[in-house]
C-alpha cells in the first residue's frame, strides 16, 4: 500500500515534466480529490497503474532513478529527518526499515547483514516481478545514493550492487551511482557496503534531534494520527521546522496550496493551527524536560521561540506549573 502523499509526490514530478494529474492517474481509480485524503491509501493494482502511465507519459524506463533523485529528506517527513540526524548508518537503516513502510509508504524491504570486511542491505520489493518492482528498486537506488553521499559528505565506498533482474538497456546508471560492480539476473537484490562501516558515526548526525525524530516517529506510527490528514500534515511540518518559527503561510508555500486551504480543512476536523502548534509545543516540552538534559532555553530554541520568557509563561499556561516545578515533580530539579 501506497499512501496518498508519495503518490503526490508523483503527480508533483510529472506537472514539472507537462503532464497534468488526470494523465497520470488515468484509468487506476484515484481522483485528485482522493490524494487530498493523507488517510487515503493506494492498493498494488492501483499502484501499478500510476507506474505504467508515467513511464508511458515520459517514455523513459530509468524514470525511477530520475524520481528518486528528486526526494529530499523533507519530502520524507519525519523518517526523513531521523535518517539524515542519526548518527551511524545502523541507526539509519533502522528508521527506515521500523517506520518508511507506515509513515513514508515506502514498498522497500531492507534485511541487514554483517560480514567481516563489509555490510550488505537485502532488498525486497513489495510488487510482482516486472517493469513495476524494477521502477520502485530503482528510486529506492537513487535514494540510497544521494542520501548516502549526505550523509557521509563524501562517496560512500560500496563493494557491489546485485540485482535480481536482467539487466535493462539503462544498466550504465547503476554503474554511475554506486562506482561498484554490478550483477544482474542474481539471486538476490543488495548492495554491499565497503566504507563507512555501520557504527562509524556521519556528517550529519544531530545529538539533539535524532531521539526527537525517533520519538515522533514511534509515535505518529503506533498512534496513527494520519488519520487526520491535515493534522498529520501540520506535525511533520512542525517537526521539520524546529529551531524556526512554525508559520501556517510557510506550510501552505511548502504544500502548494493556500494557507486559506489548510485552515478549511483542519476546521473540518474540529481543529486550528494554532491549538495544533500549541499541543504539539507542549507534548515536545513536556517529554524532553522528562526525558532529556535539555534546558529550558535549548527547547523555547527548538520550539520557535526567539526569547524564553513567552515559552516559560506559554508552559505556565499549559500544564499550571513552572518549568521548575514540573521537573522537580518527576525528581529533575
Amino acid at each position: 500500500m501506497l499512501r496518498a502523499s508519495k503518490i503526490q509526490q508523483y503527480l508533483n514530478t510529472m506537472q514539472a515534466k507537462g503532464f497534468d494529474d488526470w494523465q497520470v492517474l488515468e484509468g487506476s481509480g484515484v481522483t485528485a480529490a482522493d490524494l487530498r485524503r493523507d488517510a487515503f491509501k493506494l492498493d498494488i493494482p492501483q499502484i501499478q497503474v500510476i507506474i505504467r502511465n508515467m513511464l508511458s507519459l515520459t517514455d523513459n524506463a530509468a524514470l525511477g532513478f530520475d524520481m528518486g533523485a528528486r526526494i529530499t529528506p523533507s519530502d520524507m517527513g519525519v523518517v526523513g529527518q531521523g535518517m539524515i540526524a542519526a548518527p551511524t548508518f545502523r541507526h539509519t537503516i533502522q528508521i527506515w526499515s521500523s517506520y518508511a513502510p507506515t509513515l513514508f509508504g515506502s514498498l522497500i524491504q531492507i534485511a541487514l547483514k554483517e560480514e567481516a570486511e563489509l555490510w550488505r542491505m537485502d532488498i525486497t520489493v513489495a510488487l510482482p516481478a516486472g517493469i513495476y518492482y524494477q521502477f520502485c528498486l530503482e528510486e529506492y537506488l537513487a535514494i540510497v545514493a544521494h542520501m548516502g553521499e549526505r550523509m557521509l559528505g563524501n562517496r560512500v565506498t560500496y563493494g557491489g550492487l546485485e540485482i535480481s533482474y536482467p539487466a535493462p538497456l539503462h544498466q550504465a546508471k547503476y554503474q554511475e551511482l554506486f562506482e561498484c560492480p554490478v550483477v544482474f539476473d542474481a539471486p538476490r537484490t543488495c548492495i554491499s557496503v565497503v566504507h563507512p562501516k555501520l557504527d562509524d558515526f556521519i556528517q550529519t548526525r544531530d545529538e539533539y534531534l535524532f531521539p526527537i525524530y525517533q520519538h515522533y516517529c514511534k509515535r505518529q506510527s503506533s498512534k496513527a494520527v494520519h488519520e487526520n490528514s491535515c493534522a498529520h500534515s501540520v506535525y511533520n511540518y512542525l517537526l521539520k521546522t524546529l529551531g524556526r518559527t512554525p508559520d501556517i503561510e510557510d506550510m501552505a508555500r511548502e504544500q502548494l496550496c493556500s494557507a486559506s486551504t489548510i485552515r478549511r480543512r483542519l476546521k473540518n476536523e474540529g481543529l486550528t493551527f494554532r491549538d495544533l502548534r500549541n499541543e504539539f509545543r507542549q507534548d515536545f516540552a513536556q517529554e524532553y524536560l522528562k526525558t532529556t538534559t535539555l534546558t529550558a532555553k535549548e527547547i523555547a530554541y527548538l520550539l520557535g521561540y526567539h526569547d524564553t520568557k513567552p515559552f516559560l509563561r506559554a508552559f505556565k499556561q499549559w500544564t499550571g506549573m513552572t518549568v521548575g516545578e514540573y521537573s522537580r515533580s518527576f525528581g529533575l530539579g
